[in-house]
């Protein structure tokens, strides 16, 4: 009975590590979330876009 408690306890530690190395692997290649502050100045960028309704720009006629 007491060998049956400790493998079931190796395995489970085993698991616990395997499942730790692999959410170590996963945050190591994740690329990183792009900072809030370019999140709001790009939306604010495209509502001033659309607010604005016309081209950016548009080339000048000659004098």
């Amino acid at each position: 009975m007491h060998s049956a408690a400790n493998d079931q306890l190796r395995l489970i530690n085993a698991i616990r590590a395997e499942q730790i190395e692999q959410a170590a692997i996963s945050r190591r290649f994740e690329s990183p979330a792009p900072s809030i502050r370019r999140v709001i100045g790009t939306r604010i960028v495209r509502f001033g876009n659309r607010l604005a309704g016309e081209p950016t720009y548009s080339l000048v006629r000659s004098r």
